[in-house]
């Protein structure tokens, strides 16, 4: 008793702690405010409720729509729907009454006897549908509530708690997901528990508790005997049920309180507490007796645990011999696994006769499973093997567990060891895990040492004595034996050796690298494995072979990209042995170990040894043998060798030869003039326009109007030269080739199925061409369909036959061709053979005395295209300084040998021909032949005349030289050109002396348009002069690209291009450029005034400015830097040359030279201009006059000075001097200076961090200014001291700067690493200017200006305009700069471009200007902000940043662009414009039409596109609306065309008499409607490759001939195609694409075929194919239409819940298409789950808002609609009677209006019931089952034991 009393003195604390915590919780504010607002809400009758939970089950608060907005200042949202309940609405009628006496209340009778009547006002009851609303659907103020906190904490224990409390309840208890927020409830008619699956582990046990006790309390079936007891309200029902469970988890230490007081508040009446105080003790006793009946399962859960702890330990053991022919399975209980180890080793003989009987007799309780004689035996997992035969056993466990570890990849720490026993005791391979290698390798040798007296042989022993982890990974005849071995170290025990692995041979070692690698996974495929170990043999290199193998293991797996190179790499070194049949490994094996020698064959010795290349024998003894002749090597039996440096020199050599062999004009030369035989294949060029060529037949182009009968359209130009063969090698290959044809079948064979590894095109198909090359004869051949097709035209036009030959001769000659014939063309060939230093190299070797004697032959050099070699060149030289004529063989050594060809060039038209006996030149109709003595003579001249002006050159410097240091004459003159001698020298010797290297000409650039061209018959001027434009446009771009490091170009880059392509071509492309784009100010003002002197005429050809191809791309900031080195490395030093004369700084008069030619005096300006527009050639160039001769002979620093007729005399005055004689000329003659001296600084100019500083000379000193980034002057001065250079009053300015940074902010960022960037004076003085010229207040009204125009004359694009558009960039750019940390401010950002004017085209882009402040580059800050391609509205968006020190701000930059796009909307007003109106229904517009569009062709297109003419395409945009207020219409209307809707008529009249001109009909003729058929293909790549089918009318018949191909004799994939043709056009203009490839529709393909996705016919074909072919994978969005139309076409196959479902969605679609795209991702999916719901009868939703429709549907259709699908619905299952809902567990603080499970909820719970497995009963109640059965109870008692357990289980 004293224990009972305890416990209930435990309730009855925690009961009384339940108290005081709610009257805490009553007495606060927050309760008050609760109870104030829920006294608002209106209770609602029974009927009410049921029809909101019928509508909305989750309902928790409702209230009318102006009760909401009244009582709660919270409003209903928009579009929620609201919630249809009764409300009274009874009105009043009178009614005539039988009068009631009010005393007696009988009737009162009148003086007749008869009743009397009475008219009495009566109530009659009605009611009217109304609205409410749930709070879900509100939207305000919060209500207030009395939140219960869910439960978050973890239970000790928690599995045993669910068992106990699920144990002790009367009804079952399960989980489920609970809609709404109800946590659980307990389900009174069918008796069960049903708890929120998914709560922490305390929510859900007080929630089981709760439901438990409603379980207990308040269940009809346990209260009915207490007839007599009062029914509880709601309320008290849910506040016992919650003390339960608060006092039940109190007592075993769970806290509930944050959540049970709020919710036994909420369920209280009020602040007494009467339904808690009146049910105390029914809370008490209920919750002792869970409390015990929660214990005592407890602890019989622990008792199990224990007996399952003692009894449940089970070993399988196997009984069986080795081959486990014969086997018994037991189970063993009752020992534990040791000691089942130890009896089983203990057996003896006897024993193991009954292992069974043996083990039982030890103790053990043993089961007999199976056993090999069983018919069937279970699986079991094998605890324990004891093998009959050897009696050992194998703990399986462990065995596995070893096997896992021995199949692990070996990790870069393990060191693998192999342990050798004998030749027939097997080894073992062994993985150690902690120790080293060096360690490791101790340890081996250690094991190597033992004694056989010293250990058993044990390794595990041995192992664990040394401390080594180790696991053996393969066991001979056991674990992973017949794994590939690998070890890093080996010990042979007897032996007694230790072997590494790197002592092995190449091919060992790689081998064990790769098995290390790849154990326990796979790493490498079979051509890498084979790679690796080919390098460990070819190169015997173990560190780098290792490297390899590990470095390609790991790129495998991490970096596939870069494994593929790894591989290049290592084949590439092993492609460099001399040798692929022999490798270092075997040389070093043979004994021959000099590192620097390469190993040889006797085969590769032979070859090596015929090319003159050093071959030596090599000896086992290690040395070698230099080789003399070949019996050396055919009689060595051994290994041969060749120096690393010989084969090097060699293979560059082979390499050389190969690059040239494998260019193209060599290739085909060889094929078309080479002495074998031999074919070519050649295949269509990669070009857009051919592809229609590409893979077709010549019946097909034929067909296609493609090509004519003589299929002269296939022509050379369009194709390459893929691959040249000899025809000697195909008969090795092939048999029997008797025929040409034989020849062609063997080459289409072999190149679709072996073809060449060198060869690079694809499998020989249609449209490809052979060439075969027979006895000295060509002929082509073009893959046909069928066969081949010969085309004699092809060859005609590649090398000219018999009658070309004959038509040129008929022709005649041009004077061209005549002039051609009479010039000597033998030095232009040479120059193509050797470059200019060449040249001069080869001068010195064959014409400078004892250059020969003097100097050895240069190893490397190599000469020509022949590659010949220096000691060549030697020899050749000496033997002509012998009187030997060499010219032959010079020429064919420098040119490499005949059969070579050079192609026409576009510019001369000359090819040249390089034969066995002469050169073939010819050009045009023009031909004659060269000797190769000739050309000899001509490689002569080039070298001599080399040789002689560099001599010359060099004899001038040293003359000058000579005179600048001993010159001492009195007059100001800087150097002489010559000594009086020379200039008495005979006019000959003068032009040789002066003679400097001619003056290379130039194609004169084509100054006109196209159309001046074609006019004037000048295309061919024309064209050529365009080529070499955009040659020089890219070679600018290229060399800019190449040459700048991202901060500066480098030096001497110009002048390279100005001697390619011209100094006036590169002015007229970069003049171009600027002219193009010169509203970028990022191109300076100078720069642009350059441009703008050069006449560049505008060329627009068919509405494209041709100009625009000539834009130079590169970064315009780049390119005028570029520009300024242009201007002044090259035209400014031309135009210095071009002067000729200097004003002489002593005084003198500056006149022309006088000279003492005979002819005309003619001065260098003019023969300048001479040469420019007469270039001329090399062989008739006129003589040089004396002035250009004496030029010539000048330096850049020489001035020329004119004496007048002092000459003589003042000569004589130098030659006196020179002589050291004195002056007595009078003459002021100073002394001659070698260097002119450098004129004095006056004015500079420089940056310096964000400041620019100018400064100039000044009378007292210096005047300087320090301006901002935005060019305004800061501060400025005058620096006092004249007496200090420029720089250094610049310098201490500066200075300054640094150190006393002035107030008003001068100093600016400088700081003390900042350094002084010099800047052109000029270019930013007129910044300066430019900046002071606008005041503060112009400057704001710029920017102002233009953005305000922008607002006016901007179209907005998707509803942004600029102001929006300005801060999107701004925050993009903002994101940008902090992303990429660059430090930088936004100063303002302002649209530009075309669309700020409304000038765009379309496609244009938006163009945005962002200005910045900062000190990085405008490139830089252009790329990062375009990187991501910011788009808005689909247009993408151009950010252009711009800096003040740069382009400058927008208030300079911004007038600019207004002044180019004034340019362009004056150039649009230049444009065709007509003015039209329209009439129709009497309303007129008028428009302005710029889109060369006719009267005809408006109406034409805009039937052909059905919009208005606004947005007519490509025309929109030329075609704008017009005010015709401002338009006279006497003089600007063109046209006026009207439309008659009724009639569908047009008519059109013109703009002076308005005549009728005719009707829509014969305006635009109704066309044909195309005709869509199917195609079906065997392979759907290549058509014409299997069958192939067309003109299929039907899906059917499509799919049938698709379903039928053979599979085994298919070519490739078999796929169905969608053919349209349009009646009256060509086959070849017909649409066709494949829908159906394999098992996939490609739905993707139609948004690139708009002719099929807008033909409502094919798409009605390709849903009937879709909808045959469900089975197929679908790639690509299938749309909403065409995915209904599928359904309607699946319709007749469909289930009839499929159907009704498919109806159901198509009117839930036309019913609500937004509310149908909100909650269904697509159709098929939808027909799915409404399927899916009618199969389930899961119809009550479905039908409940149909009937809605029915009733209160605003449409007749829709009504009736849904009327017939209610008629379906019931059809196809009953609608069930909705019964009366009875009130259940009613929770309001968990949010849901009921909480009961419902129908629905009821029959899902009662099948998940159903297909629950049974569960397993206890240990205690299978034990007391088996004590029934021993002890002979009856199976009455073994059944009740059975139901009780499970129920209890469950």
């Amino acid at each position: 008793m004293a224990d009972a009393k305890t416990e209930k003195q435990k309730v009855k604390e925690i009961t009384d702690k339940l108290e005081e915590g709610l009257k805490e919780l009553f007495e606060s504010g927050k309760y008050k405010n609760y109870l104030s607002t829920m006294s608002k809400f209106h209770n609602y009758s029974v009927n009410n409720t049921l029809l909101i939970a019928l509508q909305r089950p989750d309902a928790s608060l409702v209230a009318g729509y102006q009760a909401w907005q009244k009582n709660f200042n919270r409003h209903v949202n928009k579009g929620e729907k609201g919630i249809r309940i009764l409300a009274p609405a009874p009105y009043k009628i009178k009614e005539e009454r039988d009068k009631l006496d009010p005393v007696t209340g009988e009737v009162m009778l009148d003086k007749d006897g008869m009743p009397q009547t009475e008219e009495v006002e009566v109530k009659i009851p009605a009611f009217r549908a109304v609205s409410v609303f749930d709070v879900s659907q509100t939207d305000g103020e919060p209500l207030p509530e009395l939140e219960a906190k869910e439960l978050l904490s973890t239970v000790e224990g928690y599995e045993d708690f669910i068992k106990a409390v699920t144990n002790v309840a009367p009804a079952p208890i399960g989980f489920e997901d609970i809609p709404g927020d109800s946590k659980g409830y307990f389900n009174i008619e069918e008796n069960r528990i049903a708890v929120q699956e998914g709560m922490s582990e305390s929510q859900t046990l007080k929630t089981m508790v709760h439901e438990t006790a409603h379980s207990m309390l308040h269940n009809k079936e346990v209260n009915k005997e207490d007839i007599l007891a009062p029914a509880k309200d709601r309320n008290t029902k849910e506040i016992e049920a919650e003390s339960i469970a608060f006092t039940v988890c109190r007592h075993f230490g769970i806290d509930t309180s944050e959540y049970s007081f709020s919710y036994i508040a909420g369920w209280s009446s009020g602040r007494d507490m009467k339904e808690l105080k009146s049910s105390l003790d029914t809370i008490r006793r209920t919750a002792s007796e869970l409390i015990t009946g929660i214990e005592e399962q407890l602890r019989e859960l622990q008792r199990d645990r224990e007996i399952m702890q003692e009894q449940s330990q089970e070993f399988i053991l196997a009984v069986s011999n080795t081959e486990r022919s014969h086997f018994d399975i037991v189970s063993v209980r009752g020992m534990e696994g040791t000691e089942l180890m130890n009896s089983l080793l203990a057996m003896k003989d006897a024993d193991r006769e009954n292992v069974e009987a043996y083990l039982e007799s030890r103790g053990a309780w043993v089961t007999h499973l199976g056993d090999d004689r069983s018919e069937e035996v279970e699986e079991f997992h094998v605890d324990y093997i004891y093998d009959t035969d050897t009696h050992a056993i194998t703990d399986v466990k462990y065995a596995m567990e070893m096997d896992r570890k021995a199949n692990e990849p070996i990790r870069d720490s393990d060191v693998v060891l192999k342990i050798m026993y004998g030749e027939n005791d097997g080894y073992e391979i062994d993985k150690i895990t902690n120790m080293t290698r060096e360690q490791a390798i101790d340890l081996a040798y250690k094991l190597a040492a033992l004694d056989g007296n010293e250990w058993d042989g044990n390794i595990q022993d041995f192992m664990e004595e040394n401390g080594a982890e180790y696991v053996p990974i393969i066991v001979k005849d056991g674990r992973n034996s017949g794994m590939p071995e690998f070890f890093d170290i080996a010990v042979d025990l007897k032996a007694e050796e230790v072997t590494l692995e790197e002592e092995l041979s190449g091919m060992e070692y790689a081998s064990s690298i790769i098995h290390r690698l790849e154990h326990g996974k796979g790493v490498f495929s079979p051509d890498e494995r084979n790679l690796i170990v080919n390098y460990g043999y070819k190169l015997d290199d173990y560190e780098k072979t290792k490297e390899l193998a590990e470095v390609l293991a790991y790129r495998i797996e991490n970096e596939p990209a870069n494994a593929a190179l790894t591989v290049i790499d290592a084949q590439a070194e092993i492609d460099a042995l001399p040798d692929g049949m022999i490798g270092l490994s075997e040389m070093h094996g043979y004994g021959y170990t000099w590192e620097e020698m390469l190993p040889l064959t006797k085969e590769t010795a032979l070859e090596l040894f015929d090319r003159d290349l050093a071959v030596y024998q090599l000896h086992k003894d290690g040395s070698e043998t230099l080789i003399d002749d070949k019996e050396q090597i055919t009689g060595h039996d051994g290994i041969f060798g060749i120096e690393k440096s010989d084969w090097e020199n060699e293979r560059e050599l082979r390499s050389m030869q190969a690059e040239l062999a494998e260019s193209g004009a060599n290739k085909e030369a060889q094929l078309l003039y080479g002495s074998s035989d031999k074919y070519g294949i050649y295949q269509l060029k990669d070009n857009p326009e051919l592809r229609d060529f590409h893979f077709a037949g010549t019946e097909s182009l034929k067909r296609r109007g493609i090509i004519e009968d003589n299929l002269d359209a296939i022509k050379p130009e369009n194709y390459n030269l893929v691959y040249v063969g000899e025809l000697s090698e195909l008969s090795k290959d092939f048999i029997r080739l008797q025929t040409q044809g034989d020849k062609l079948e063997a080459l289409y064979e072999k190149f679709n199925i072996d073809h060449p590894a060198d060869y690079k095109g694809h499998s020989l198909s249609v449209s490809d061409i052979v060439v075969l090359h027979e006895n000295g004869k060509n002929s082509a051949h073009f893959v046909d369909s069928v066969g081949f097709t010969m085309l004699p035209d092809f060859l005609r036009e590649m090398e000219g036959i018999k009658e070309q030959e004959a038509d040129k001769a008929e022709k005649g000659l041009t004077d061209e061709e005549k002039q051609f014939l009479e010039t000597d063309n033998a030095p232009l060939i040479a120059k193509n053979f050797l470059a200019w230093d060449e040249i001069e190299d080869l001068g010195y070797r064959f014409f400078e005395d004892g250059y020969i004697d003097k100097f050895k032959p240069v190893e490397k050099a190599l000469f020509g295209d022949g590659l010949v070699s220096d000691n060549t060149i030697h020899d050749i030289a000496r033997r002509m300084q012998g009187g030997e004529d060499i010219r032959e063989e010079l020429a064919k050594a420098l040119i490499g040998g005949h059969e070579r060809v050079i192609e026409a060039d576009e510019n001369d038209g000359v090819a040249v021909l390089f034969g066995s006996d002469a050169v073939t030149v010819t050009f045009g109709n023009a031909e004659k032949q060269i000797s190769y003595e000739e050309m000899g003579t001509a490689f002569l001249g080039l070298m001599e005349s080399e040789y002689k002006k560099i001599e010359q050159a060099r004899a001038a410097e040293e003359q000058e030289e000579e005179i600048e240091g001993n010159a001492t004459s009195g007059h100001n003159v800087q150097k002489l050109e010559t000594e009086q001698t020379s200039m008495e020298q005979s006019e000959p010797e003068q032009i040789q002396a002066g003679q400097s290297e001619a003056q290379k000409s130039y194609p004169a650039v084509y100054g006109h348009t196209l159309s001046y061209a074609m006019e004037h018959g000048e295309v061919d001027k024309y064209r050529d002069s365009r080529n070499l434009d955009r040659e020089c446009r890219e070679a600018i771009e290229g060399t800019i690209r190449q040459n700048f490091d991202g901060m500066h170009l480098k030096d001497d880059i110009v002048k390279p291009l100005a001697e390619q392509y011209g100094s006036e071509r590169m002015a007229f492309v970069l003049a171009s450029t600027i002219q193009q784009e010169s509203w970028d100010g990022r191109f300076s003002v100078d720069n642009k005034a350059w441009a703008s002197e050069f006449y560049i005429p505008e060329n627009i050809v068919h509405g494209i400015d041709m100009n625009r191809e000539l834009i130079v791309s590169s970064h315009p900031a780049v390119l005028d830097g570029f520009i300024d080195m242009f201007r002044s490395e090259v035209l400014e030093k031309e135009k210095e040359l071009s002067i000729g004369q200097e004003e002489i700084t002593s005084g003198h008069d500056v006149q022309k030279l006088e000279t003492e030619q005979s002819e005309p005096e003619q001065t260098q300006a003019e023969q300048t201009e001479t040469e420019k527009s007469e270039p001329q050639t090399e062989q008739d160039e006129p003589e040089k006059s004396t002035v250009t001769l004496e030029l010539e002979d000048m330096e850049d620093g020489d001035e020329i000075i004119d004496l007048g007729d002092e000459k003589d005399q003042v000569l004589a005055e130098m030659k006196q001097s020179l002589e050291g004689r004195k002056d007595t000329s009078g003459h002021d003659v100073q002394k001659l200076d070698a260097k002119p001296e450098k004129m004095a600084e006056t004015e500079l100019a420089f940056q310096i961090a964000d400041r620019f500083i100018s400064i100039q000379e000044t009378e007292g000193g210096y005047d300087y200014s320090i301006m901002g980034a935005d060019y305004k002057e800061i501060d400025g001065g005058v620096y006092d001291n004249p007496d200090v250079s420029i720089r250094e009053a610049l310098n201490n300015i500066v200075e300054d700067l640094k150190e006393n940074p002035f107030d008003n902010g001068a100093g600016g960022n400088i700081s003390d690493k900042d350094e002084l960037i010099p800047i052109d004076y000029d270019g930013l003085m007129e910044k300066v200017e430019a900046a002071d010229s606008i005041d503060s207040q112009a400057h704001g009204n710029v920017v102002e200006n233009f953005k305000a125009r922008t607002n006016e004359l901007f179209h907005e694009i998707s509803e942004m305009n600029p102001a929006e558009i300005e801060e999107t960039v701004k925050c993009h750019v903002q994101a940008q700069l902090d992303e990429h940390g660059i430090d930088a401010e936004i100063v303002d950002v302002a649209v530009v471009g075309s669309r700020c004017r409304g000038l765009e085209r379309e496609g244009s882009d938006l163009d945005v200007a962002v200005e910045l402040s900062t000190n990085e580059r405008e490139d830089v800050l252009f790329d990062t902000f375009n990187e991501d391609g910011l788009h808005i509205g689909g247009v993408k968006v151009d950010i252009n940043p711009i800096t003040a020190q740069r382009t400058g701000s927008l208030e300079t930059y911004l007038p600019q662009v207004e002044d180019y796009l004034e340019g362009v909307r004056e150039a649009r007003e230049k444009e065709p414009v007509s003015i039209f109106n329209i009439r129709m229904n009497d309303e007129e517009r008028w428009f302005k039409n710029t889109s060369g569009l006719d009267a005809e062709g408006l109406c034409k297109a805009y039937a052909e596109c059905g919009k208005p003419f606004v947005e007519m395409g490509k025309y929109g945009e030329r075609i704008e609306a017009a005010d015709h207020a401002f338009i006279e219409q006497g003089d600007r209307l063109n046209f006026s065309i009207e439309f008659n809707e009724e009639t569908d008529q047009i008519t059109i009249f013109d703009g002076e008499n308005f005549a009728y001109k005719g009707l829509r009909e014969t305006l635009f003729p109704k066309q044909a409607e195309p005709e869509v058929t199917l195609t079906v293909a065997e392979c759907g790549e290549f058509h014409t490759m299997g069958e192939f089918y067309e003109n299929i009318p039907t899906v059917e018949e499509a799919v049938a001939i698709w379903k039928q191909i053979p599979p085994e004799r298919m070519n490739g994939i078999p796929a169905i195609g969608i053919n349209i043709h349009t009646p009256g056009t060509e086959a070849f203009e017909d649409v066709e694409a494949d829908i159906l490839s394999g098992n996939r529709i490609d739905l993707d393909i139609l948004e690139f075929i708009p002719d099929i996705k807008d033909s409502p016919q094919a798409m009605e074909v390709i849903a009937e194919l879709v909808a045959k072919l469900p089975e197929m994978e679908i790639d690509g969005n299938m749309g909403e239409e065409l995915e209904a139309k599928v359904w309607e076409k699946r319709m007749p196959g469909l289930t009839p819940a499929e159907q009704l479902a498919v109806e159901i969605d198509r009117f839930t679609y036309d019913y609500d298409a937004a509310f149908y795209h909100d909650n269904s991702q697509s159709m098929t999916e939808n027909v799915s789950e409404l399927a899916d719901a009618l199969k389930q009868r899961d119809t009550h939703d479905i039908a409940l808002w149909l009937a809605e429709i029915a009733a209160d549907g605003t449409e007749p259709e829709e009504r009736k609609r849904a009327v017939e699908l209610l008629e379906k619905l019931a059809e196809y299952k009953p609608l069930a009677k909705i019964e009366e809902m009875e009130e259940q567990n009613y929770n309001m603080v968990d949010n849901v209006l009921n909480n009961g499970a419902g129908e629905k909820a009821g029959k899902e719970e009662n099948k998940k019931e159903q297909e629950r497995p049974a569960a397993k009963a206890s240990l205690k109640a299978r034990l007391a089952e088996k004590k029934a059965l021993v002890s002979g109870q009856g199976k009455d008692h073994e059944a009740q034991e059975n139901i009780k357990n499970n129920q209890r289980e469950m």
